[in-house]
């Protein structure tokens, strides 16, 4: 990627979208959740990185704009023609184009010690046997190498739990028996349950955003009607909730002010939720390893 492409990259990719994943592309909670990202990455500037279970390809896409080269693998390949749609979404990804591969997360098609950054969000959970598929990861990132999770959490949880369509959530002894390891270390973890994000949970903004997208529907002349019983279909939720985030008065307006909202959260980050309390409340989790020795 030259200087002038970098350059011109939105910091949180405000403009990207897609109507044809199950929820918008960069939704607000989506979208706070790849700036933690890039907060754990750090500089990953001409970095080996694979996202493993790429799914939508929101998170290869933010590895590449922060200068990585990039492999994305799913075992879904409607997922990995989503991730290759994003190529054409608007001009900061035109030149978006990553080393896409169909494969199963416990047996990676790449030699040992291939990647600085290993990344598996929201994928581990829907593999049916996660300990072929930890080891694997454990391979194919390099010493001192990093390891992003995000998996799936339940104080009670045992491991084995099949839920939601999804083979297991984790409790914090489950994410210590079986992530930690003579090879990998555990560096941070962090709970995905934030005051701001609850908050706008109870208010229904999602609803709220969809009815104004309604609304921009009606003013632009396109066949919606002003009902909200239009919204009770998830396609027309959908296609209204995405004509709300196209506009200017969302990416210039309402998007930056939440962003600068959710670094309140910031303030719950560390020690409160340590507690067996707080592990109690989260629904998600972050976990940061390392790989012993240096790279």
């Amino acid at each position: 990627m030259n200087d002038a492409a970098r350059n011109k990259k939105p910091l949180f990719l405000s403009e990207a979208t897609s109507k044809s994943w199950s929820y918008p592309l960069f939704d607000y909670a989506s979208l706070y959740r790849m700036k933690l990202m890039r907060e754990f990455l750090g500089n990953v500037e001409g970095k080996t990185a694979i996202d493993v279970g790429c799914g939508n390809g929101s998170i290869s896409l933010l590895l590449w704009l922060l200068g990585a080269e990039v492999h994305s693998i799913d075992v879904s390949f409607r997922a990995l023609q989503v991730a290759r749609s994003l190529s054409d979404l608007n001009r900061y990804t035109s030149k978006f184009d990553p080393n896409l591969l169909h494969s199963d997360a416990m047996q990676l098609p790449y030699q040992d010690e291939s990647f600085d950054i290993v990344v598996c969000l929201e994928a581990l959970e829907f593999v049916q046997d996660d300990i072929p598929a930890i080891a694997e990861i454990e391979r194919v990132v390099k010493p001192g190498g990093l390891v992003i999770l995000f998996i799936p959490y339940d104080e009670r949880a045992t491991g084995n739990e099949k839920k939601l369509g999804y083979y297991r959530r984790y409790s914090f002894k489950t994410i210590k028996e079986k992530l930690g390891s003579k090879q990998l270390r555990v560096e941070r973890i962090d709970f995905w349950y934030f005051p701001m994000l609850k908050l706008l949970d109870l208010v229904r903004l999602r609803y709220i955003l969809a009815f104004l997208g309604l609304l921009v529907e009606e003013v632009n002349g396109k066949d919606a009607s002003l009902r909200t019983g239009g919204l009770r279909s998830k396609t027309a939720f959908l296609n209204a909730f995405m004509s709300f985030y196209t506009t200017k008065f969302w990416r210039r307006g309402i998007l930056p002010f939440l962003m600068r909202l959710f670094d309140i959260n910031k303030l719950f980050r560390n020690a409160p939720y340590s507690s067996v309390r707080s592990r109690a409340q989260a629904n998600d989790i972050f976990v940061i390893l390392r790989k012993k020795g240096k790279s």
